[in-house]
């Protein structure tokens, strides 16, 4: 999706009667993330207080892939409310959200569909494609890929960055609604 489909896409999730499936899509949109490393996210893997970041403990690559998600203002929000329901970020009735895909006449796009909008999103908000690539915990090609200390970049830049992406999306999908 571009930008200009957006306000579309936030009509068809906001109608969806599931809250958690609600929060769930709006939550990939908004980070990125792949959709089966989120639906394993527990709340121990959250923090909200102190480095207002998700860790991703077993995404795509296993373990040795593990990588923290800076958290936008619209993630935080996002995510607390969807926690209201358990003991894993996005809960469902087997205690975590088992499926996530939804029919396309009800909702458009999801899962992998939103990742790839999260990068086109990036660029219309004029993230690099360095950063967006960290954010999406790709691979950096090259040799000076070794050089970066991905953590020292979460606190300040990554989440700078992901803001912007977030206020990019808000603003173009949900027009009539606060920062």
């Amino acid at each position: 999706m571009g930008l200009d489909d957006l306000r579309l896409w936030f009509q068809q999730v906001a109608a969806l009667q599931n809250p958690i499936r609600r929060e769930f899509h709006l939550f990939s949109l908004l980070s990125g993330c792949r959709p089966m490393a989120l639906m394993e996210a527990r709340l121990e893997h959250l923090d909200l207080r102190r480095r207002r970041e998700l860790h991703i403990p077993r995404p795509k690559g296993g373990a040795d892939r593990a990588f923290d998600i800076p958290l936008s203002r619209q993630m935080i929000l996002c995510l607390t409310r969807a926690i209201r329901f358990g003991r894993f970020v996005f809960p469902f009735e087997s205690g975590h959200l088992a499926e996530q895909k939804e029919d396309r006449n009800v909702l458009g796009k999801w899962g992998n569909d939103l990742r790839q909008t999260f990068r086109t999103l990036a660029t219309a908000a004029g993230v690099s494609e360095f950063d967006a690539r960290l954010l999406m915990n790709h691979a950096i090609p090259g040799v000076n890929a070794g050089y970066i200390s991905r953590h020292k970049l979460l606190e300040d830049h990554l989440r700078i960055q992901q803001q912007a992406i977030s206020a990019t999306m808000w603003r173009s999908g949900r027009p009539h609604c606060q920062e």
